[in-house]
């Protein structure tokens, strides 16, 4: 897990996901972003061939 920093500004925080030069970093493909209703169970297919990096700007994700 990689915190995200965050930039303050006075119309709404950035918080910055990822960067070239962060550990884990791996190359780059693709982006998707959704939405996860509270106590929701959403399936995501597994790769395994592939790095997946999740950003998770509020809130929290568990893994099952």
């Amino acid at each position: 897990v990689t915190p995200l920093r965050r930039i303050e500004n006075a119309g709404g925080d950035v918080l910055h996901g990822m960067k070239q030069s962060d550990v884990g970093y791996t190359g780059f493909g693709e982006a998707y972003f959704s939405w996860v209703s509270a106590s929701a169970v959403k399936a995501w297919k597994r790769h395994t061939q592939m790095t997946m990096n999740v950003v998770v700007p509020v809130g929290q994700v568990k893994f099952v």
